[in-house]
């Protein structure tokens, strides 16, 4: 599967607001933890509980964590996207 970036903190916006559902990862949670045991087992042997890993992975990516961590703005109702758009673009201009 191909991934792309949409958006983020590395792109500079200047506001970030998340979906409750959406996750933020460099890749599926799943897939990444699986990635991540490949590479510690083949360099050191290291064995890793891909189950774990993976929960871990699948909460830390969530919308929630991040904006617990202020990684986001906020989240935003899908209903509410073209209202918090518009909110938002009209208050920009007037910096």
């Amino acid at each position: 599967s191909d991934h792309y970036l949409m958006g983020g903190r590395s792109v500079s916006p200047n506001f970030l607001f998340a979906w409750p559902n959406a996750h933020v990862a460099i890749m599926e949670p799943d897939k990444l933890a699986q990635t991540i045991i490949q590479e510690r087992s083949s360099k050191d042997g290291t064995d890793v509980d891909l189950k774990k890993l993976s929960i871990k992975l699948q909460r830390e990516s969530s919308t929630i964590f991040g904006a617990t961590r202020i990684l986001n703005d906020g989240i935003i109702l899908p209903q509410e996207t073209r209202k918090v758009n518009i909110f938002i673009i009209s208050n920009d201009r007037k910096y």
